[in-house]
């Protein structure tokens, strides 16, 4: 086997298309995400590329090439010759790396970061430079809600992580660092009416439950509000509605 590093032309990329050997059925998405890199120029050269058989078919990278060639645009990348049909048995079997693993972050940050970037820029599969930014922003709260004595406890969920910590500002640290602390340790007596509403509604004997995480989300960033520490009962009747001023907040914070 042989490498080269090579411009890939949507000519070459076409024609590779064309002479695969076993093409498997593109993934949208991955297309998808591979074009969103190459149109912001984010597209990075890694050892992973394209790679032919000893008959000259492309064997790995098909996602690749539809993307060159949906973009119109040449992109630098490796080239594998050579790959024995032993080798093809074992492509594509890596663990997909998380955002956590991307930005070297605990994923108790990198998580709620994600759905931050999801609201904010309302796209389902956030780029990691979304998330990045999400992280510059939040980064800091998530981490002050980890530093809880029950902040790194497994069941809190995204949406709750980030309601919480939309709720905090330099007057509410204090008071929201506590009642989630509360709230992870499950301590009914330390919480708020509003805490206590939101442990009704998203935990059963200490364990989320199954819900909509746009509804957590909601749900905790009442719960967590000073202001609303006497609600007993905590009612989301739109959720696309009432996500919108969420949307606006997050949006205003990273501009």
């Amino acid at each position: 086997m042989k490498q080269e590093l090579e411009i890939i032309t949507p000519e070459r990329a076409e024609m590779l298309l064309r002479n695969q050997a076993n093409p498997r059925k593109l993934s949208k998405w991955h297309v998808d995400e591979f074009k969103r890199h190459i149109q912001h120029g984010s597209f990075e050269t890694t050892h992973q590329g394209i790679a032919l058989n000893n008959e000259g078919q492309m064997v790995d990278g098909q996602h690749r090439c539809a993307a060159i060639v949906e973009c119109k645009k040449p992109v630098l990348m490796w080239v594998a010759y050579g790959i024995i049909p032993e080798a093809i048995s074992v492509l594509d079997r890596g663990v997909r790396r998380t955002f956590s693993d991307l930005l070297g972050t605990h994923k108790y940050i990198s998580q709620p970061a994600t759905l931050a970037a999801i609201i904010a820029f309302g796209n389902s599969r956030p780029r990691e430079v979304e998330v990045k930014q999400m992280v510059d922003v939040f980064g800091e709260r998530f981490a002050w809600l980890l530093e809880t004595r029950s902040g790194s406890k497994k069941g809190i969920t995204a949406g709750c992580r980030l309601g919480a910590a939309l709720a905090i500002t330099p007057e509410t640290k204090e008071d929201v660092l506590f009642q989630f602390d509360a709230y992870a340790g499950c301590n009914f007596n330390e919480m708020w009416p509003s805490v206590q509403a939101l442990v009704k509604k998203t935990m059963t004997n200490g364990y989320s439950r199954v819900l909509d995480r746009n509804s957590v989300l909601l749900s905790s960033f009442k719960a967590f509000n000073p202001k609303n520490k006497n609600l007993s009962l905590l009612r989301i009747m739109d959720v696309s509605e009432e996500l919108k001023p969420i949307k606006e907040m997050i949006r205003a914070m990273i501009k």
